[in-house]
């Protein structure tokens, strides 16, 4: 016999919608194992996904779309199709994209008893945090969690204005939303340039190799990590150089390509020997293999390199 539950009473535009709600420790998340997920309610979650893939979406296309996809969820939710905690996630994500106060708010509700049936529902934590944030910002307060960016298009991504004191790191983390040090590191990332001059791009490895040495040195191996990272995806050099570089050396440019190739995967590895949590004797050793790959380009070819590029875009 399903355990009994409470009914809560959301009202949204003027209608009264019932929602059922698991009762302080009982065994709910038994009945959510019993129950099926709707798939109407999965169709229009992967709709709503579908529409925000990609880069260029048409905001004039798929705006009528999640107008007629939150009210077929509004529908749904006053008729008590809702029974899972996936049924209650996905009508959580397509109600958040709503432009207003009300339908954030019921996200965020919704997304909340998504974790109440399931605390085990990794994807239902990120979305109680987020919809609280996307929340925050239409009521036009700063954001909690981090967990929501805009695109300027001169200056990249930046993070939506946050009060960094509202929640600590470890409640953000409960979550899954990422620290604010996460955070940070993510949007430098994303912001980074595909392709710059070989000069800048030495500069950066030149910081990056001295941030991971750092890191060693005090044991701080997430900053390890992160400046490994920047190393192995460091950006491109750009057409222009790339050409001017491989007139220069002709036959041995493979080479040249072969040694920033090494590079990368040395940095990798140190990557990996953090996520292994091996030892700072350890990732002293596979840094060295790092720094041996750049002294051993930069004996190789640094001075026919900085001869070819002498005065052209960006200089050496």
């Amino acid at each position: 016999m399903l355990a009994a539950r409470r009914l809560r009473t959301i009202v949204v535009s003027g209608l009264a919608l019932t929602v059922g709600c698991a009762q302080d420790g009982d065994v709910t998340q038994k009945t959510d194992q019993i129950l099926s997920d709707s798939p109407e309610l999965r169709a229009l979650y992967e709709q709503d996904q579908a529409d925000r893939s990609g880069d260029n979406i048409d905001w004039a296309v798929v705006s009528p779309r999640d107008s007629s996809r939150r009210e077929r969820v509004l529908e749904l939710l006053g008729s008590n199709q809702l029974r899972t905690s996936e049924d209650y996630r996905h009508a959580a994500m397509v109600l958040q994209h709503g432009s207003d106060t009300t339908a954030a708010r019921l996200a965020h509700d919704l997304a909340k008893e998504a974790v109440v049936l399931d605390s085990t529902n990794a994807e239902a934590k990120w979305l109680l945090a987020a919809s609280w944030d996307r929340y925050q910002i239409r009521l036009g307060e700063p954001q909690w969690y981090g967990t929501q960016y805009v695109r300027d298009s001169q200056n990249g991504w930046r993070l939506y204005d946050i009060d960094t004191t509202a929640v600590s790191d470890q409640e953000r983390q409960q979550l899954g939303a990422p620290t604010l040090a996460e955070v940070r590191a993510r949007l430098e990332e994303s912001n980074r340039p595909s392709n710059l001059p070989l000069r800048e791009i030495m500069r950066g490895l030149e910081a990056d190799l001295a941030a991971v040495a750092h890191g060693i040195w005090t044991e701080d191996h997430e900053a390890v990590r992160t400046a490994a990272k920047r190393i192995a995806e460091h950006p491109k050099v750009i057409p222009e150089q790339v050409a001017a570089i491989q007139a220069a050396l002709g036959g041995e440019f493979p080479a040249f390509v072969q040694h920033d190739q090494a590079v990368h995967g040395a940095a990798m590895d140190l990557v990996e020997a953090v996520d292994s949590s091996r030892t700072t004797s350890e990732l002293f050793t596979v840094f060295t293999r790092v720094q041996q790959g750049c002294m051993s380009c930069h004996s190789g070819f640094r001075s026919r390199v900085a001869e070819a590029l002498t005065g052209a875009n960006g200089g050496t």
